[in-house]
């Protein structure tokens, strides 16, 4: 069981299985767990399936979600 005093943890979460086992097993060791999705299409566009998936999966483990935006990092390049 977690003993730490700021139980809050954030996990990139991509929609797939790794993610999704990992917020699992942290909210059973008391994690209060906040999912991260990173953004890199422009509004506008069409949203990709991953961040789709990684918002469905999110609200069944009745986490938050988080846009992490990184297309104009991304862009920079």
């Amino acid at each position: 069981m977690n003993t730490h005093s700021d139980n809050r943890i954030v996990v990139g979460m991509s929609g797939g299985i790794d993610s999704t086992c990992c917020v699992s097993l942290l909210k059973e060791q008391g994690y209060t767990v906040i999912g991260v999705t990173v953004v890199n299409w422009s509004e506008g566009e069409d949203t990709p399936q991953y961040a789709v998936e990684a918002a469905r999966l999110a609200e069944k483990a009745g986490i938050d979600r988080l846009p992490a935006d990184a297309l104009e990092a991304l862009q920079k390049e």
